[in-house]
């Protein structure tokens, strides 16, 4: 085990070490998904991998950043969390974007469905899964925009669009070396994330390239033929055939293994940020519902394939070990 994955490990491990409370990292919640904690202690404890970077799947709302020739007003990217670092990890995304709405778990539709009504112009589903508490990034400094329902209105050319998302189980694993890889490779495969890879695979420094050939003495010009042609055998001599060069091994080092699946992913835009201030959706109550109920679908199954994850591993890292036996991984 090379003496540079064995202090990248150490240094995670003492991050994560940190108390729950006190714990942050650079995701839009500020810390380790909580239904992704058992895999990744399990993951750790094996000597030869650790774990970069996790997502334990997510239900999330998302606005796109404001085009440049918008003058948007929506205030929803000042996320104060006493327990995330707002300069690393806050409701702002990417290129300006900002999470409206992230849950790391099923959403619980009895809660809000009692209260919707397909007849009125606001949504009562949106409103109250902003405000919920199982609303992860939640800002208690930022008043939540209203929300105006009108299924027919058609999105402006620049409209921040709004996307309702599911998206998977994702899980960066550095391992010691490409065998170990291999394994983790096999078994992510094997539990339905099939587009996962292996990156980052370090090779050998190249040989340094052969000299392009040698100046013919004055001599060895008395072998050509009258014509000023070679002969056949000082061709062959000057010009060897060239031989099949050996396919480069890559040196056995660190390297990551990206596990993810876009086979469960979804992304459904529903409405628009107004740059009043309001949020336009674009679809009623019932069909948000819907496709809600379709994420939390996705959930059950991103769940199952998880499972089997952590089992493959396990069989792959502590095949026929007491260890993986006793459950004690």
């Amino acid at each position: 085990m090379s003496q540079v994955f064995a202090a990248k490990k150490k240094k995670i491990l003492s991050q994560l070490a940190v108390p729950t409370e006190d714990y942050v990292d650079a995701s839009p919640k500020g810390s380790v998904d909580a239904p992704i904690r058992s895999l990744v202690g399990t993951i750790n404890r094996i000597d030869s991998l650790v774990t970069t970077s996790s997502c334990s799947g997510r239900i999330a709302i998302y606005a796109e950043g404001a085009k440049k020739s918008s003058d948007d007003k929506l205030d929803v990217s000042g996320g104060t969390n006493s327990n995330v670092d707002t300069k690393n990890s806050s409701t702002q995304g990417k290129g300006g974007g900002a999470w409206l709405f992230v849950s790391h778990e099923s959403v619980d539709l009895s809660s809000y469905l009692g209260s919707t009504s397909p007849s009125s112009s606001t949504s009562n589903l949106l409103h109250s899964l902003l405000v919920s508490l199982q609303n992860e990034i939640q800002d208690t400094q930022t008043s939540t925009p209203r929300v105006i329902v009108d299924p027919s209105a058609t999105f402006p050319p620049d409209a921040r669009i709004l996307h309702l998302k599911f998206e998977p189980l994702i899980l960066h694993v550095l391992c010691a070396s490409l065998s170990s890889a291999r394994k983790v490779l096999i078994a992510a495969q094997a539990a339905g994330f099939r587009e996962s890879g292996i990156s980052g695979v370090p090779e050998p420094p190249s040989p340094a390239p052969a000299s392009a050939g040698r100046q013919s003495s004055p001599a060895e010009h008395q072998d050509m033929a009258p014509d000023g042609q070679m002969d056949e055998k000082e061709a062959l001599r000057q010009y060897p055939k060239r031989q099949r060069k050996p396919q480069k091994q890559a040196s056995d080092g660190p390297v990551i293994v990206a596990i993810r699946t876009t086979g469960l992913a979804m992304d459904a835009p529903i409405g628009y940020a107004a740059t009043t201030g309001e949020i336009m959706l674009g679809v009623s109550d019932p069909y948000l519902s819907s496709l809600l109920t379709m994420g939390n679908d996705r959930f059950v199954r991103n769940e199952e394939r998880k499972r089997r994850l952590r089992d493959g591993i396990i069989k792959a890292f502590f095949s026929g070990s007491s260890v993986a036996e006793s459950g004690n991984v």
